[in-house]
Parts: structure tokens; sequence; C-alpha cells
């Protein structure tokens, strides 16, 4: 048997596995959409642990691990960039470390998701410095501003120049990141929103449903973009 050289790797990915997981994946958006807007709206289911674990405005239930783990997919699809293109010394130096930032960036987000970090900054950012700037309310959104304003510069501007070739998934991607910034965009303005009598109620489960939506999208662009890259192979199941 002829050996295989570190450019020769080929990583087989059955083509209904791939559409099974997409397909999952947005079909508990939705659901996770209509209970949330149905809780929203004053449904009370009668086993009360239903309404704890799927109420994607809480941070440490179910639905908050189902978000973490899509971030999860998300981060293991960037390093999948770098197994295929990688091994072969075709992908530059500034490339792998773009897409091993991007995978790490995934994974942190990962974290945030079920271990609060974001509201532990904005909360101690309350304590230790005060809880208004300006005579205005502080959130965690304006604390971390400069982090989410430089992640979201380096994911537009990296990946538009990494997956030029992949005008689909680079299309999917800046979908994406405009879900992403929109939700940061209704966090900001939750104090405002809340106090309105229908979008107030209803707000958290927007939010908390395009932040899963443009994760999905990440997910299908970088699954997109990895099979075009011709070293994955996508194959009949």
């Amino acid at each position: 048997m002829e050996a295989l050289s570190e450019g020769d790797l080929r990583i087989r990915a059955p083509q209904a596995a791939v559409r099974r997981l997409l397909a999952a994946a947005w079909g508990i958006n939705a659901f996770l959409l209509v209970i949330n807007l149905a809780l929203a709206a004053g449904w009370r289911p009668r086993i009360h642990t239903i309404a704890v674990q799927l109420n994607m405005d809480n941070e440490v239930c179910v639905a908050a691990w189902y978000s973490s783990f899509l971030l999860m997919l998300v981060g293991a699809a960037a390093a999948l960039q770098l197994i295929v293109r990688g091994r072969g010394g075709e992908m530059p130096r500034a490339s792998r470390i773009g897409w091993l930032m991007v995978a790490g960036l995934a994974l942190f987000l990962s974290a945030d998701e079920v271990s609060v970090i974001h509201e532990t900054i904005g909360g101690s950012f309350a304590t230790h410095v005060g809880g208004t700037l300006f005579g205005m309310r502080v959130v965690w959104t304006e604390v971390m501003a400069p982090f989410i304003l430089g992640a979201a510069l380096f994911l537009a501007l990296f990946l538009w120049r990494e997956l030029r070739g992949t005008p689909g998934a680079r299309a999917l991607v800046w979908v994406a990141l405009g879900c992403w910034l929109g939700a940061v965009a209704m966090e900001s303005a939750t104090y405002l929103l809340r106090g309105m009598p229908i979008i107030g109620v209803f707000e958290p489960a927007v939010e908390e449903t395009l932040e899963n939506v443009g994760t999905t999208l990440l997910l299908t662009g970088f699954l997109q973009h990895a099979l075009s890259r011709g070293k994955v192979k996508a194959v009949p199941a």
C-alpha cells in the first residue's frame, strides 16, 4: 500500500450526514423560537422544568447548552480548514493563524454561553467602577464594546479574504455577522425595549434566535468552504 503524504490527506464526509446536521440545527432553532415566543406570550407548561430548561433568556439551561454546542461546531469547522489545507503546506502562515483565531474565538463564545463570562464582567464593572457612564446606565455590551467591535472587524476582514473562492459561503458569513451584531444591538437596547408593551416581552426570544441563526449560518458557510476545497469529499451515505 502506498503511503500517503501530508498533502494527500482526504476526509470523506457523507452528504446525508452533513445535510442532517444542518437540518437538525435549523429544526432546533425553529423549535426554540416557537417555544420561547409561546412562553413570552404567557404559555406555562404543566411541567415547570420544561419552561426553565427551554427558556433562552436563562443562562444556565439546555437551551444555553445548545447555543454553546453550536459554537463548538463552528470552532471545529474552523479547525477543519487547517486540516484540509494546512497539512500540505498550501495554506499561508497568516491564514493558519487566522483560522486558529477564529476557532479560538468560537470556543471562547461557546464557554461564555454557559459560564456567564460577559455578565460577570459587566457586574464587576458596575460594582467597582459604577453602573452609569455620562448619566446613562451601562450594560455589559458597552463594557465589552472594544472586544465585540474588534472581533467583528477581524471576522469580517479575514473571512472576506479567505472565502473569496466560495462566494456562497462568504455571503452566508456576512449574513451571520449581521445576525450577531443585531443580537448585540438588541441586548444594548434591552432596557429601552423591555419597557415597551409588546416588543419588550418578545425581545429575548428574538435576540437569542438571532444569535443561533447567525451561528448556524456561520457553520454552514465554513462547511461549504471546506467541501469546496476538494480535500473534504462529500460522498453518498
